[in-house]
């Protein structure tokens, strides 16, 4: 996924890639926080290209004044994206691009020890055929720490520097910037304008689970997203309802409430564990509603953190919408695997403030 920005201080959205791969394990709809975060802060989301047909409903439920593409990103013409909106003659903005991840992953690749040769990796240099036509001044590419040691990031930052694109990246962790939740990601900004900056977080106090969600309202809309429950077997509801309160972990249960798997392997500390209260979040994936998948227990309850739970640890509004005809699966994995708006917006407003101060500010 990718989001484009035309006309001043405007955004819109590329996509991931081929449909053979594209099912719901695989997906990465990272499009709604990026989407939100930017409008947030004060920029228009023009136009998206998404393949997943789910998660660009999704995006169309809250961002109705957005044109969406469904589609392959490979099949798309950049000026294709701009086509009916009222800014298919202006310059774009920022061009962010939320390629997909999976294969850059250090699951996917043990922690760098293995080399692999992953189809969706050759996506990332779908950016600079866009870059060609809509020549942005901005280009926001985010994605999982390792891509910045790939190949393929090494390839677009020197087709770009031919274009008189300068690039910066380093690896921020979402905690620093106000996100009840530690989630580092590669965030890379290129600018035409000049040498571009990175935005370096604020000096906020550190944001809690209890900050977050201990006192949370109900969800103004869908309170269906935080009454829903996994099913669990009865064998499981005693491991969970086992584990001390707090930030207890399955090292606490007793020997006969214990994983055979556990008891030979020193690791996987965090499964079947819970969130502490005091303590901000461990990253949310798209398994957030399975213990077995990491510290995804309420602090307190015997349950996972539900999916509005998980909403607002990666900082979406109170309201934000899903169609419920999607399952629940799918959404806890857009959830899960969504960049965080509030992040978004800080990055955001970070480009904004560089746009003005090089004059490039036209409209709001």
């Amino acid at each position: 996924m990718a989001t484009i920005a035309s006309g001043r201080l405007s955004t819109g959205c590329l996509s991931r890639g081929s449909s053979a791969i594209s099912d719901s394990a695989k997906s990465r709809p990272a499009i709604f926080g990026i989407k939100s975060g930017f409008k947030d802060a004060g920029f228009r989301a023009v136009a998206t290209v998404e393949i997943d047909p789910e998660a660009a409903k999704t995006c169309k439920l809250n961002h109705p004044l957005t044109r969406i593409l469904v589609d392959d990103i490979r099949n798309v013409e950049p000026f294709d994206l701009l086509a009916d909106t009222p800014f298919r003659n202006s310059s774009v903005d920022v061009l962010s691009a939320c390629p997909p991840c999976q294969g850059f992953s250090t699951l996917t690749t043990k922690n760098g020890r293995k080399q692999i040769s992953d189809p969706r990796n050759e996506l990332v240099g779908e950016i600079v055929r866009f870059v060609k036509d809509l020549n942005p001044m901005i280009i926001l590419i985010e994605n999982v720490p390792p891509l910045l040691k790939s190949t393929d990031y090494a390839k677009v930052v020197e087709r770009l520097s031919t274009r008189g694109y300068k690039c910066r990246d380093a690896v921020l962790n979402a905690v620093n910037f106000g996100l009840p939740q530690r989630r580092r990601r590669a965030i890379s900004i290129c600018s035409r304008v000049s040498d571009p900056s990175l935005p370096t977080g604020k000096p906020v106090v550190r944001k809690s689970v209890a900050d977050a969600i201990r006192n949370s309202p109900p969800p103004r809309k869908q309170l269906w997203l935080h009454t829903v429950q996994r099913r669990t077997s009865e064998l499981a509801r005693k491991r969970i309802a086992a584990i001390p309160l707090d930030g207890g972990g399955r090292e606490d249960l007793p020997e006969e409430l214990q994983l055979f798997c556990h008891k030979r392997v020193n690791g996987f500390h965090d499964v079947y564990g819970r969130m502490s209260w005091d303590a901000p979040s461990p990253t949310l994936t798209r398994f957030f509603m399975n213990p077995s998948k990491g510290r995804f227990l309420h602090p307190e309850l015997n349950r996972t953190i539900s999916p509005f739970e998980a909403l607002i640890l990666q900082g979406f509004p109170n309201d934000y919408s899903f169609d419920r005809e999607i399952p629940i699966s799918k959404i806890v994995s857009m959830i899960g695997e969504a960049f965080p708006p509030s992040w978004a917006k800080e990055i955001a407003l970070s480009i904004k403030d560089y746009l003005v101060s090089k004059g490039e500010k036209k409209h709001s």
